[in-house]
């Protein structure tokens, strides 16, 4: 969850161009209404704490967080 490898398929990720294309490429699928919301939240909250730290480039940090987090679901890992 926490490898080098899959931080760097997270930041290759973290270059789709909005939240659909990543839930899209990741899962096969478009987020959720909740999946949205829950998402802005989170990305949110890293972005503000990202920004405290004084950390390079917040929003791609978060969005790079953000992506690791969906490479970790069972739904990724996992065919039904």
């Amino acid at each position: 969850m926490n490898s080098p490898l899959v931080r760097r398929c997270a930041a290759g990720l973290a270059k789709e161009s909005d939240l659909s294309s990543l839930y899209r490429r990741a899962l096969g699928r478009p987020p959720t209404e909740r999946e949205v919301a829950k998402a802005g939240e989170f990305l949110s909250a890293q972005e503000e704490s990202y920004q405290d730290a004084g950390k390079g480039d917040p929003v791609l940090a978060a969005r790079i967080d953000f992506c690791q987090a969906l490479l970790c679901l069972n739904e990724f890992v996992y065919v039904d």
